[in-house]
Formats: structure tokens, sequence, C-alpha cells
């Protein structure tokens, strides 16, 4: 038996990506640009015409390593935040809260929301992917 090919943990993923990342700072060459402050705009902006060559600063394993808690020590609050709502929303969704909250929406509804969606929404040409996605399917799920 073949073994199927996985993707890879996404705690893998990421120390793959932290590793090309730390492989870059040493072949990408270090630069900066010239920032100044336009009133008209009132935010600073970079000068494209200033670009420099500085001091090579390659980060080694030991760095990228000590950049994990590192991170998580700067954007804790973002985080929090993150792990609050997907907690909210994951009692929200084990509980069917949110499915029986749109069935009892829809109750005594003829047409589904989205075969009606797609057919008021297939008049704007930016949403034109649902009347075709609508199309090919064929039929609408009747709730």
């Amino acid at each position: 038996m073949k073994k199927k090919l996985q993707a890879p943990d996404l705690i893998v993923f990421t120390f793959i990506m932290m590793a090309i990342a730390m492989v870059l700072t040493w072949v990408v060459p270090a630069g900066s640009y010239t920032r100044y402050f336009n009133e008209e705009l009132n935010r600073t902006l970079v000068d494209p015409n200033t670009f420099q060559l500085i001091e090579q600063t390659p980060v080694g394993i030991m760095d990228m390593l000590a950049a994990i808690p590192g991170g998580f020590e700067k954007n804790i609050s973002v985080i929090a935040y993150v792990m609050g709502w997907g907690g909210a929303f994951g009692i929200l969704i084990h509980t069917n809260l949110i499915e029986d909250g749109i069935k009892n929406a829809l109750r005594g509804k003829k047409k589904s929301l989205f075969s009606s969606s797609s057919s008021s929404a297939s008049s704007f040409p930016q949403a034109a992917h649902l009347s075709a996605f609508s199309r090919v399917s064929g039929r609408s799920r009747q709730l």
C-alpha cells in the first residue's frame, strides 16, 4: 500500500517558512531607503531614488528560535483576541446555534438563501461567479 502524500502539519510548515526566511537573510542584500514626511498626505513616504546598501546582519539558527517567544510577547494581545473569538465561535458551532438560527430565520421560505441571493446578484458584473455557480449546480437546496 502506498502512503498518500499529505500536507505537513501547521507547525512544521511554520518552521519551514522561518528557515527559508533565515536563509534569505544570508542571500538577499540588505538595504534602506530615505523616508520623508509629506504634509499634503499627512504621512511618511519612502523616496524610491534613495536606495543604498547597508551592512548585512544575517540571522542564525539560535536567533531564529529566540524570535518565537519574542514574537509571542510582542503580539500577545492579538493572539488572545484571536483565541477568544475562535473559542466563542467553536462553542457556537459545537452547539449548532448558527445552523439552527439560520434554519429558523429561513423557515417557511420556499427559495433557499443561496438561489435568491445568486439570482439577485447576477445583475451585477462583479458577482457573476455566483450566478455561474448556481447554473453549474443545476438546482437549489430547499430548507
